[in-house]
This record gives C-alpha cells, structure tokens and sequence, in this order.
C-alpha cells in the first residue's frame, strides 16, 4: 500500500510537473496567439498591465488571465472606459496546446467596473468589435473559439446609459453566473444568480431601489436580426416572484412583447412594481390569501414611442394588515385593471376598481371606482360603510396627524370631469350626493399641541357644496359649534387654483387663542411662520389668509382669551374676500365697559400686512385696558399708576410681517379720549414735584374729568395742550412722548399752589403761573425750570401791551388809558416779576 500510494503520488507530481513545463515552455506562444486574435477582431484600444498564463490558477483548466484591464469604449464623447477590471481570466482545457486550437469554454470577470452607454442618437459603446468580423461565428480559419459554457460574475459594477430612451440601470453582480452558447446565428444566454440593484429608472421614475434581485433567465439574442428573446424567466424580490415572457427588438421602432405573471403573489408583489416615490409609502402593507396580478407590454420604444399597458390584478378573501399594528381590513375582495389605451397614452388610459369590499375591524365597507382620461380626468366612485376611525388611522396613518378615533359613516356618490367643477355647467354635469355622519371624533396634530374631542356633526353633499349640519366639539380648552354651507367644496378639494367659499354661523362659549395659536407648522400654501413671543415661552403660530378662501361668519362667542386680554359676550359678523379679512359691527364686553369694532385685515402682500380699525369704547376701565394691553411695550406709566374710566374713539393704522412684527414706524393712530374719575397713584414723575407741592397730595392724584384728542404718528406719541383740574392743583400738560421712552413735557402749574392755605382760598383762576418741563428718558428724566416757556408767556404779554399800546393812540378811551396805564404796567411788572423763580 505505501509503495502503491508513493507511485501514484510520483505519477501525479511528475504529470503535474511535466505539464507546469508545457504550460510555461508554450506561455510566450500562447499569449501572442491570444493578443493576435484579440487585435483581429476588436476596434477599441485595451490597454492590460500583465498577462500570465497558469495550469493551478482555475485548475484542471489552463487560464489565461489579464490583470488591470482597461477595454476603451467605442464612443469618443464618452470619455469613462467600457470596462475596468482588477481581473479577467479565460480558461480552455490543457489539451488544447497540443492542437494548436483553443477553445474558451469559462470567463471569470472579477471586481469589475463595466459603465455601458448609449447616446442620444442611440450609438452604443460596447459595438467594440469588428462589423466584418462580427457574423463570422463559425470559427473557422481561427486558433481561438468561444463554446462558453459559464460566465463567472463576481463584484461586478453594470452601469447602463441610455440617453436616447431615458432610462438608467445600476446593478452590482455579486455572484452571478452565465452561459453562451453559439448556435447559427442565435447567441444562447443564461443567467443565474443575485444581483443587487441601486435602482432601475425610466424616464422620471425609479423602480426596484436597493433591492436584492435572484434572477434565473434564458436569452436567445440573433445577432442577424439584432433581436432578444426572453423564454420564461423568473426574477425574485424578497418573497415576490415574477415569471417574465417576451421579446425585444433592438431596431427600428425599438418593439417590445412582454408579459408578467405573479406567481404565488401578495400585495408586496403589487407594490414591488411600482415607482419608489410610491412603493415606499407601501411597503409596510402586508397580505394574506388569494392576490392576483398579471400585466403585458406591447408597442414601440423607441423615437418616443409608448408601448400599450395593461394590468389586470384584484384579490379574494383577503387579509391586509401591517406588520407593526394589529389593526386588519379582512375578507377583502377587488377586481382592478389599467390600461393606457388604444392610443398608448394618458387621454386614453383608464384606472377600475370594482367591487371592492372588505370589514375594517368589525365595521364593513364597499364601494366602486373609474377613473379614466387622465389629462381631462373623469372621476366615478361611491363609496358606502361605517368606519371606525382609529382603526382607520392605525392602517392608514394620515401625515398631519399623531391620532385619532370615533366613528364616521359614509355614503357617498360621485360622477362627472374634474374640468367640470370650475365651469359654469356643473350643475348638468356633475353629480354629488350622499352623506357623512362623524361620532365622538377625536384626533391630535402633530405639529401643534392641540386636541380635538367629542366632535360630531352630519355633511350633506349637493353638487359641488356640502352642508355642515350642527359640526361641534372642543379643541383643548375651547369649544366652537358651526352651521352653514361650503360652497365649491369638491371643486377646491380635487383642482387647483380653485375658491372655496363659506357661508356660516359660529358659536362657542371660549377661545383661548394662546393654545389656538401655538404652532410651529407651515402651511399647504407655503405661507410664512409667524411667531408670538408669550408670557412664559416662545412659540410659533401662523397668520395668513389664503386668496383663495372667501368667507361670511356670523359669531357669537362667550369668552375670548388672548395672552391678557379678557373679553366677553363677542358677537359680529366677518367678512373675507381676496386675502382680506373684515369685521362689522363687532361688540364685546371688555375692561368693565363696552367696546364696538369695524376694520379690516389686507393681508395679499405678506409682508406688509395693512390693518385699519375704527374702535369706540364706553367707559372702559383705563387700569384693566393697560394691563389686558400689557402697558403698551413701555414701562414708564403702568396699569397700577391708573385709575378711571376711560370713552374713546380710536382710529388706527398698523403694518405687519409675515411673522406679525409691526412695523412701528408706519402706526398712525388718532385718539379722542374722555377719561373720568381718574386717578394718577403713586407716579415717579410726579412724586419730584414735591418742592412744589406737598408729597402725600402727589401720592393721590385724583381729577374729576379730563379729555384731549392724542395723534400717534412716527413713533410719537403727540399730546396738545390740556388742563387737569385734580385734587392736588389745577395744571395744564402738553408734550410728546416716543416709543423709545424719551419724553418732552410741558407743565403749567398756577402760583397759588405754593401760597399758605389762606392764600390759596382767596386766589382765583387769574393768578400767575409757574412754568415747568420733564424731559429725557423713562429711566432717566429731569425736572427743570421751563425758560422758554416764560419767554414765549413775555412775548405773548409784550404783545397784548403793544395791542392795548395802539388802542391808546386811536383815541379810545383816551382819559381812562391816560389813567390806567400806570397801573396796568406797575401791575403786568408785578406779574412778571412773580413769575421768575430761581430753583
């Protein structure tokens, strides 16, 4: 035996060595002979870094291997190679050498870049070989001939091109493998093995994206008639198997014959097929029994040609659930089909979805659907159940909200053109009808902290309108109630650039708009956030009135609250047309008194939001209007300075962004204000003029009435000339005061006030003044002397002398002037002289 096992190891050793001799003594022949062949056929530079020839490399088999291949491709604009690979290796078997002939029956291609490209005249780059040499597939007269019987594909990046017919095919190879066969003028191809795809695009749509493919075809492709035919193949992805049938002609008008069969489908064989923008949003559906599917391709490609679609699939008795969530429309039953019609386009194509039926939960639902020209679309559906909406949600979650429940009931009907909507006819050609009951329907938005509950109502479908009966129910803590009509619903649901208007009365016992408002959402209309600095958090809300809403709304509400503000028993009616939004005859309770409002919102440039508002108020509590107002931004004068009941009428206007930052500079306001029992307690300002009059009178500054008429224009508030007749003296103020908090007043205080009391009593509303002015800033005044204040009341005295002066030489009263002047100039010398006063 060891005799036995040492001559046959010898005999192997010695036929290994004797043929790594041969091998290596006929390498140098070889190569030339495979080079010589290659350049006879092939038209395209190949540039390789090394060519070897080894007997253990692919053993039994003698490969041939170039190492760093670069094969150019044979389109010059297309500068990326054809091919790059780290190693491709051709193997015959080891008798060949002593024949002289070579027959190539495996290819190994390894870690390979292949970038394939078409142009848009539809020139391939990969035409590399020769035309004479290109149907001359008998091999005689060569050394070299393929009988291919495996092709080895392993890490190989195919990137196809086609710019002539839109389309991009990105596949990586990971271990595939592959057949030739010559057979008269018919290339025999079979492949088998997985493939992952990037994604596979046509024109705009992308399919099968980051998908692992196993695919198991057989190609016959006639070199003569540049013709593929594909026998039955299958392609699976994931646990979705096809089985494809067909034929394409590479020429001409590009024809094309296939077919598709789902072979053991579910619903994620539907989907696989779609585009990915849809098959995404799909993919967690999952199915159980019978779901059928079966399509055909057939017409032209090419020069822009679109080959007829058709696709019939439907399912019986069926489950569809999600993998996450236990909810399950069950028993389901749909035959559906689509095609692009006889002019393979989208004015011929047509979408059906009959007899649908099925049980959401325990609730069951039916319903039909035709959808046909989808460039003048024609809509037909009815649909009639009762649905529980959080199973609804839990199958078929909605974007906008985080969840929902209740229950709505439906039964509706639907026929007519989309197109008819908008014209004139609607009525002769649109048909709507049926109904939609909600119960204790509740939900939560995801992108605001609000609630909605127990809401419930009954809609009412006619034609294009829909009629809300008795809609109801609370959002957080506010509640609303509405009635009325939503005219030209269908047509601003289904088209674009469609009006929706409505006509409605509104209720509601409270608003709290501080949660009504709390946001950080955009739009659908693409408007602009706005932001609300609250008392206790920055949060955003939106305002914008969209131009395509028109709006009557009779309200009525209870109690509104807004950050400060308190009103009560509001009513009016609001109007919106175009982007503006206008009230009428608003009233409310508010501040202890009573307030009636008419303006208008323009809101069609977002970015200068105009508001005007004509406002009267009836003895509302001055105290309560700068707190509700937050002081008004200032912290000079505040709510607790102020006492008394303030009528006023008020006409504003005002500037807004997009985010509802007034733009201060643009506020013109005139105010007419008549304030009564006021009250000015414990105000800085008026504490330092305790010099002039005693401390504990300025703590509690009470007038029995006052009223001025005050112009707010250019960040400034104007005050004219008023008297105060209070508790503590009779003055009179005027002055400006900016909304940066500088301040110019001008105060006029009688002499009297720094008289004995006995003094005061005897003093009448002749006596002279004391001239006063407070300027600077909130945090940082003085009260000084007003100088030129007594200068203008000289001048202004000088003036009445130079009158009385006159009147003198005209003779009038000539004896009593010759008799009075003295006294009046000893007398106006007097006044003067009390009037200056050095502090």
């Amino acid at each position: 035996m060891k005799k036995a096992i040492i001559y046959i190891s010898g005999s192997i050793l010695l036929l290994l060595t004797a043929a790594t001799t041969i091998v290596y003594i006929y390498q140098d022949e070889i190569i030339k002979l495979f080079v010589r062949e290659l350049n006879k056929n092939l038209q395209v530079k190949v540039d390789v870094q090394k060519i070897d020839l080894s007997l253990f490399d692919k053993f039994p088999q003698v490969a041939l291997s170039f190492h760093h291949l670069k094969i150019h491709g044979a389109l010059p604009e297309h500068e990326q190679p054809l091919a790059y690979a780290e190693k491709l290796s051709l193997t015959f078997d080891f008798w060949n050498i002593f024949r002289s002939t070579y027959k190539i029956n495996e290819v190994f291609l390894e870690k390979a870049d292949v970038q394939i490209y078409v142009n848009e005249k539809g020139e391939e780059n990969y035409q590399i070989f020769k035309k004479a040499e290109r149907t001359d597939t008998s091999g005689s007269g060569s050394q070299v001939n393929f009988g291919l019987e495996e092709i080895h594909l392993e890490g190989v990046q195919v990137t196809y091109t086609d710019r002539k017919n839109k389309g991009i095919y990105d596949l990586f190879a990971d271990n595939v493998q592959a057949s030739l066969e010559m057979e008269d003028k018919n290339l025999l191809i079979g492949l088998k093995g997985g493939v992952h795809s990037k994604y596979i695009q046509v024109d705009k749509y992308k399919y099968f994206t980051d998908k692992q493919l196993l695919v198991a075809s057989n190609l016959i492709y006639n070199l003569e008639k540049d013709n593929l035919t594909i026998k039955p193949s299958e392609l699976q992805v994931k646990q979705s198997e096809f089985l494809i049938e067909g034929s394409f002609e590479n020429h001409s008008d590009g024809l094309i014959n296939l077919s598709i069969q789902g072979k053991d489908t579910d619903v994620q064989t539907l989907v696989s097929l779609l585009p990915t923008q849809y098959a995404d949003n799909l993919s967690v559906y999952r199915s159980k029994g019978k779901v059928y599917f079966d399509g055909q391709v057939k017409g032209a490609t090419f020069n822009g040609g679109i080959p007829l679609i058709s696709v019939n699939f439907g399912c019986e008795n069926a489950t569809f659930y999600q993998t996450d969530i236990d909810k399950q429309v069950t028993n389901a039953f749909l035959t559906g089909s689509f095609t692009n019609g006889n002019k393979h386009n989208r004015a011929t194509s047509v979408l059906k979805l009959n007899n649908i039926k099925g049980n959401l939960g325990t609730n069951p639902f039916q319903g039909n659907l035709i959808f046909t020209n989808f460039d003048d679309p024609y809509l037909k559906f009815d649909i009639k159940g009762e649905l529980d909406v959080a199973s609804l949600f839990a199958f078929y979650p909605l974007p906008g909200l985080s969840s929902a429940g209740g229950i709505l009931a439906a039964n509706i009907d639907f026929e007519g053109k989309l197109t008819d909507l908008r014209s004139r006819s609607i009525n002769r050609f649109v048909r709507t009808s049926g109904e939609i009951d909600i119960q204790n329907l509740q939900f939560a938005l995801k992108n605001k902290p609000l609630q909605f509950q127990s809401v419930q109502g009954h809609f009412v479908f006619d034609k294009t309108d829909l009629q809300v009966k008795d809609l109801r129910g609370s959002v957080a803590s506010s509640d609303f109630r509405l009635n009325g009509y939503f005219r030209n619903i269908m047509a601003y649901l289904f088209l674009r650039d469609q009006n929706l208007a409505i006509e409605a009365e509104f209720s509601s016992g409270l608003l709290d708009f501080d949660e009504l408002l709390a946001a950080s959402a955009v739009s659908s209309d693409g408007k602009a956030t706005a932001y609300l600095v609250n008392e206790s958090s920055d949060e955003a809300y939106q305002f914008a009135i969209s131009p395509r809403l028109s709006m009557s709304l009779t309200c009525a509400v209870d109690h509104v609250k807004f950050r400060r503000f308190q009103a009560s028993a509001i009513k009016g009616n609001l109007l919106v047309n175009n982007s503006v939004a206008s009230s009428e005859n608003i009233q409310l309770s508010v501040a202890n008194g009573q307030m009636r409002v008419q303006g208008n919102v323009d809101a069609r440039q977002p970015e200068k939001i105009a508001v005007a508002c004509a406002a009267d108020f009836q003895q509302l509590a001055i105290d309560s209007v700068f707190y509700m107002f937050e002081n008004f931004n200032q912290d000079f004068i505040l709510d607790r300075h102020l006492r008394g009941k303030v009528t006023a009428q008020v006409q504003t206007s005002m500037l807004f962004d997009s985010k509802l930052n007034m733009d201060v500079p643009a506020l013109t306001a005139d105010v007419t204000a008549n304030v009564v029992n006021g009250g000015l307690l414990n105000f800085e300002p008026m504490q330092k003029l305790s010099r002039f009059i005693k401390r504990q009178d300025l703590e509690n500054m009470q007038f029995s009435e006052m009223e001025n008429t005050i112009r707010i224009a250019n960040s400034t508030v104007f005050i004219p000339e008023m008297e105060i007749r209070s508790n503590v003296s009779n003055l009179s103020v005027r002055g400006t005061h900016t909304f940066d908090q500088v301040m110019d007043y001008k105060l006029k205080i009688p002499v009297y006030n720094f008289m004995g009391k006995r003094a005061r009593e005897v003093a009448n509303e002749n006596s002279s003044n004391l001239f006063l002015k407070v300027y600077g800033t909130s945090d940082e005044y003085k009260i000084e002397y007003d100088n030129e204040a007594v200068k203008e009341k000289i001048q202004q005295d000088w003036k009445q002398e130079k009158q009385e002066f006159k009147n003198m030489l005209k003779g009038k009263r000539a004896e009593e002037n010759q008799t009075t002047q003295p006294s009046k100039k000893k007398a106006a010398e007097e006044e003067k002289e009390e009037e200056f006063f050095d502090f």
